[in-house]
């Protein structure tokens, strides 16, 4: 739509719209969402009507700079359709992994797309890790089944238009991008195939059409080229002088909350800059090359008449109806002022008059029940944004506040609900309530239904009792175990969303000039600290007490006498009122447990209570795996759940559950005694605490240890996945590290990821941090978990101390074998392990080892930061003779 050049004012003004989808900073819209931008930008959507959809495989795959145009310039309503949630990727942030992981990036996500101003919805595959083929990927996933998802969600969503982010060849790189790739063109077609999915039709949904489908040109990167091999180009960088910078500016911002991924330095400077989409099917033949997404489509809102696709049957009964819409629509537009937007509240109230009569035509009419549901669904839409802009021009702010961000059921919480009249038009207040599972009663009101002048504002306060039934609040999906390749899902309103709808908000009415606008919001709780500064956190149900069980597994070697195992157990109490119940912990061998339990008394929420836990373990148990579980009693109630909060700035805030269960792990394992271990921190991950349940003393090395430390007093030292790429102290300070190992240390470096200038010829770079010469490659890696591995060298010192090392160490790893493999090296590095997925050539290059001077030096892109978390014996085993290769200066015998 056309910008009006005179709207040049910034007027502040606030609109505190519908949100269901709560999170985090939902009170603080962005610059571009809020004052004159937001509000003319609510305006100009009100004359169109085009649907916009993304499909991709993981967070961060999107296109942000399109995406972005769509929905800020051209006013499409836009979603993203992510297949995954990016659980098995890397996380720089923190040592989440796997469901953990899972909402970190969920949530990076769902912030990424305030920014781009665009819809986010997700399907149930699981990213399980790096695959290489569309084919394993698609055998994980179930092919048919991810189809399926993605066909019923394109039913539902009924998109004009799908851009794919991949195009289903090894060009997009690993194998998740390939399947997305090739399920989107399937799913194009099969949306509107009867034949396919008919059970979706049975239960409702309809066939769908989608009118075009593209594919991102270049792997969907950017490009100043004026052409594209015949594909539409989108002027991303287009500046927009209302919002105050270009669009990929904007895009860039948003793409930047991928933290995890290392993407938080995302920058767009001002200037010309594209992203391109070439036609890759349509519903009629394209007769030429298109200039626009939407050539030879109709946005305006005359497209909602096509949309039944039964020869404009509806013509008669709406054509009159959509041209006074969108005339209403461009009166408010041409009305519209900056210093003044309600200025254009009459037209949008025209507009919501007209829709409303709209729609009752429609459900009275003698159209088919298919035709009757997609014109009203499409109607619905219009009104709510006509809804939503004449909230915005009257400057009507709704938000509910909760004492507190989470409660336990039984318990009551006061919320206090505030609807503002910001603007310079009365309204008039017919109704506000709060909704929840629970007894609400209404304590207070400064001011009762009626009238509410302009500048004005009414208070209700309320306390819910929240039911003894209620459930906790927690992600809707889940999976059972590691390998699971789709989520499992509880009882949700959709399950596409990116979280559950919350069940405790608020919902009013007001009167404008005859018209009734319904609006809504959840119930939010205003938290933060000095340092992050204010966050607003949804209310969430969270259980009276939370336990957890520390650490998730120990290790009894297999020749080691009886002895004892401590786990430590912790209680968190969420209740109000003064608190008194028991701890035991519990073992299914019916092991003997000291102490049998213990009592713990709480006055306040918030507090905590820990209590250490000695399982006697009989020597002559045989090697396995023996559970145990922490279990709470307070009031005849049994607890055996806690959570972890998963938080980070700007990010949601989210609990993830998992039972209160551990295990004694009994395996042959054998190490040297009194090793003394440094590890240098990277990227996170749980490595140090892992080795000390082999009895390890794991010291972490500070900036100050790498610069002046006695480093001769480790028996070795230990760099965390990825460290040479996040740690600036350990590349300041890699001699003294070198100087270390030739004096007679023991240095063992994690994966690194390439960095710099790729090496002629190679997809990898120069790592220089080494010894002698290597060159780390991007690609060589080995996925496949279970994929065989030869020991190159069996007489090596390494493979017969202080444990033998057979191929039976490799039984029972998890997620991959491998990553970030070198690809060449000096040839005084020795290879250490040899393997390969199937069907390919054998990579040498993950552990490398070199005598230097008197130590050792390992490079090693073997993912033990995946193998010692899980409890993986055979990686303990090698991971101990490393550590063993060198104590005090003394080779062990």
């Amino acid at each position: 739509m056309k910008r009006y050049g005179w709207i040049v004012f910034s007027f502040l003004l606030l609109a505190a719209l519908s949100v269901l989808q709560a999170g985090n900073r939902d009170l603080s819209l962005l610059p571009e969402d809020r004052g004159t931008a937001g509000t003319l930008a609510a305006v100009e959507k009100l004359p169109v009507y085009a649907r916009v959809l993304q499909i991709i495989a993981h967070p961060d795959d999107e296109s942000a700079g399109t995406m972005t145009w769509l929905s800020r310039k051209y006013h499409a309503q836009t979603a993203i359709y992510c297949l995954t949630r990016g659980a098995g990727g890397q996380n720089i942030l923190g040592s989440e992994k796997y469901d953990a992981l899972g909402l970190v990036r969920t949530g990076e996500l769902l912030e990424a797309c305030r920014y781009y101003g665009t819809e986010l919805y997700f399907g149930r595959a699981v990213d399980f890790g790096f695959s290489k083929t569309a084919e394993e990927t698609l055998s994980k996933w179930g092919h048919d089944a991810t189809l399926e998802d993605m066909v019923r969600f394109i039913r539902r969503w009924r998109p004009t238009v799908i851009l794919s982010r991949f195009q289903g060849s090894p060009a997009d790189g690993h194998g998740h991008h390939q399947a997305t790739g090739i399920l989107t063109r399937e799913a194009f077609r099969a949306a509107a195939d009867p034949k396919m999915f008919p059970e979706q039709l049975n239960s409702g949904l309809h066939v769908w059409q989608t009118r075009k489908l593209y594919i991102s040109s270049f792997g969907g990167g950017f490009s100043n080229s004026s052409s594209a091999n015949g594909s539409v180009r989108i002027p991303v960088g287009d500046y927009d002088p209302v919002l105050g910078r270009s669009y990929r500016q904007i895009a860039s911002e948003g793409y930047s909350k991928h933290r995890s991924q290392g993407n938080g330095t995302s920058y767009s400077l001002p200037g010309s800059v594209y992203e391109y989409f070439r036609p890759a099917d349509s519903a009629a033949a394209i007769q030429k090359q298109d200039s626009n997404l939407f050539d030879s489509i109709d946005t305006s809102l005359n497209a909602i008449l096509d949309l039944p696709g039964n020869g404009k049957t509806a013509v008669p009964l709406l054509q009159e109806d959509l041209r006074a819409t969108a005339n209403a629509a461009l009166s408010a537009l041409q009305s519209f002022r900056a210093s003044s937007p309600e200025s254009s509240a009459t037209e949008i109230a025209g507009g919501i008059t007209i829709i409303n009569e709209a729609i009752r035509k429609v459900e009275r009419s003698s159209l088919s029940a298919t035709s009757k549901q997609i014109l009203g669904d499409a109607l619905k839409t219009k009104l709510a944004d006509f809804q939503k802009a004449l909230s915005a021009v009257l400057g009507i702010s709704f938000i509910a506040i909760s004492n507190d961000a989470t409660g336990i059921p039984g318990e009551t919480e006061p919320i206090t609900v505030h609807f503002y009249n910001r603007g310079r038009e009365p309204v008039n207040v017919k109704d506000i309530k709060l909704l929840g599972p629970g007894i609400i009663r209404q304590t207070d009101t400064d001011k009762p239904a009626g009238e509410l002048p302009p500048g004005n504002a009414t208070l209700h306060r309320y306390e819910i009792e929240i039911s003894r039934d209620a459930s906790v609040t927690e992600p809707f999906w889940y999976t059972e175990d590691r390998a699971d390749a789709r989520y499992s899902v509880r009882q949700t309103d959709d399950v596409f969303a990116p979280f559950g709808t919350s069940p405790f908000r608020a919902e009013a009415v007001y009167q404008y000039r005859n018209i009734e606008i319904p609006i809504e919001t959840i119930v939010q709780a205003q938290v933060g600290d000095p340092i992050r500064g204010s966050d607003f956190d949804e209310f969430q149900v969270v259980p009276a007490v939370s336990i957890t069980l520390e650490p998730d597994f120990d290790i009894v070697p297999e020749d080691t006498a009886s002895g004892g195992c401590k786990f430590r157990v912790s209680v968190l109490n969420n209740r109000k009122s003064k608190a008194q119940g028991s701890l035991k912990l519990v073992s299914e061998s019916g092991w003997k447990v000291d102490p049998a339990d213990a009592e713990f008394t709480f006055s306040r929420k918030g507090e905590s209570f820990s209590k250490s836990f000695t399982v006697q373990v009989p020597a002559e148990i045989k090697a396995g795996r023996y559970p145990v579980e922490a279990v709470a009693t307070l009031d005849g109630r049994e607890f055996r759940r806690g959570y972890r909060v998963i938080s980070y700035p700007e990010n949601w805030t989210r609990n993830l559950y998992s039972r209160a269960q551990s295990r004694i792990e009994k395996f042959d394992i054998k190490i040297a005694s009194n090793l003394t271990v440094g590890y240098i921190q990277g990227a996170g991950d749980d490595v140090p605490n892992a080795l000390e349940r082999i009895g390890v003393k794991v010291q972490i090395l500070s900036a100050s240890d790498l610069a002046f430390g006695d480093l001769s007093r480790f028996s070795a030292i230990i760099t965390g996945i990825r460290a040479y790429n996040v740690n600036e102290d350990l590349q300041a300070n890699n001699q003294r590290l070198l100087d270390y190992v030739a004096q007679g240390g023991t240095l063992i470096v994690q994966y690194v990821r390439p960095t710099g200038r790729p090496v002629p010829g190679r997809a990898g770079s120069a790592f220089i941090y080494g010894p002698y010469p290597m060159t780390v490659s991007s690609s060589d890696r080995i996925t496949v978990e279970d994929s065989p591995i030869k020991l190159l060298n069996p007489a090596l010192p390494l493979f017969n101390r202080p444990n033998k090392i057979t191929a039976t160490d490799f039984q029972g790893w998890v997620q991959e074998r491998g990553l970030y493999f070198m690809d060449s090296w000096d040839p005084r590095y020795e290879a250490v392990f040899s393997g390969n997925d199937p069907g390919e050539e054998p990579k040498n290059g993950g552990m490398l080892y070199a005598q230097y001077g008197k130590g050792h030096y390992i490079y090693t892109g073997y993912s033990w930061f995946r193998q010692l978390p899980a409890g993986v014996p055979g990686a303990f085993r090698i991971f101990a003779n490393m550590l063993s290769l060198k104590r005090n200066g003394e080779d062990n015998q």
